[in-house]
């Protein structure tokens, strides 16, 4: 696929996207970086249309091949964009996680139009640690599957999801298929709800090599407890999601008395 001349009208969206502030100070190719990163991650661009070519936007916008170039460089090593030979520059498509609803990463990434699927890390019964006891509220008699698995999107690899659950509610861990909530749906014991804690890291070497992410990459690690109809903890997960390509949306209402979190 190549790159199609833009229209009057998306010319003048690009210029306006794009447009730079003669009065900033620093480098003409950083203040162009920095509006294209505010444009797609703004959703301006289609993921499934090259950008138009550098030629074209040196001219649009007024500034040299060289700082289009440049520009495009960084947003390359940022994550943001991916050239591919013969084919034109792309952006790369993000996954938005609503942070409403529970549903799994398969349930997740198909609701998208992507294919889901996974690589087992590791796949092993055993007695839990002093960490999973605490979480999963068991006794060091109890055993607990480990289930690690790097979860991908299109065949890209988005995120690794280590899940922790005691044995007896899953059975023969054979069976389980790639959605282990609809295997555990299946067994009778689905997950109702959950709570969940998102916070910032830097990816682990082990981690960044699995996810093709550079070692000093930022990581969105994900804590989860599930909980069955009755109260009982079903799981404790703790995923690594590419900071990259993953994004977690809350949406907030305003309410007479303040500020009301309707969807979480």
């Amino acid at each position: 696929m190549t790159a199609k001349c833009p229209s009057v009208g998306e010319q003048e969206k690009l210029v306006e996207w794009l447009n730079l502030n003669a009065k900033a100070s620093g480098p003409i190719y950083m203040q162009l970086a920095e509006r294209m990163r505010a444009a797609i991650l703004s959703g301006h661009f289609d993921s499934t249309s090259p950008l138009p070519p550098e030629r074209e936007l040196s001219a649009l916008i007024g500034v040299s091949r060289t700082t289009v170039r440049k520009s495009i460089d960084v947003l390359v090593a940022e994550g943001l964009l991916d050239q591919r030979h013969g084919s034109g520059t792309y952006v790369i498509p993000r996954v938005e996680q609503r942070l409403w609803g529970l549903r799994s990463f398969s349930q997740e990434i198909r609701a998208r139009g992507m294919n889901p699927s996974s690589v087992v890390l590791e796949k092993t019964v055993a007695q839990p640690a002093s960490e999973e006891m605490l979480a999963l509220g068991l006794g060091s008699e109890a055993r607990v599957l480990r289930y690690n698995r790097l979860r991908l999107a299109d065949d890209v690899p988005m995120a690794i999801e280590r899940v922790t659950i005691e044995h007896s509610l899953i059975g023969d861990i054979a069976e389980i298929g790639d959605s282990l909530y609809e295997t555990l749906a299946q067994r009778g014991r689905p997950p109702v709800r959950a709570l969940q804690r998102i916070s910032a890291d830097t990816v682990s070497p082990r981690d960044a090599e699995l996810l093709s992410v550079r070692p000093d990459s930022a990581v969105l690690v994900l804590e989860r407890r599930s909980y069955t109809a009755d109260g009982t903890v079903l799981e404790f997960t703790r995923s690594t999601y590419r900071a990259d390509r993953y994004d977690f949306i809350v949406e907030l209402t305003m309410q007479e008395n303040g500020v009301d979190l309707v969807r979480v």
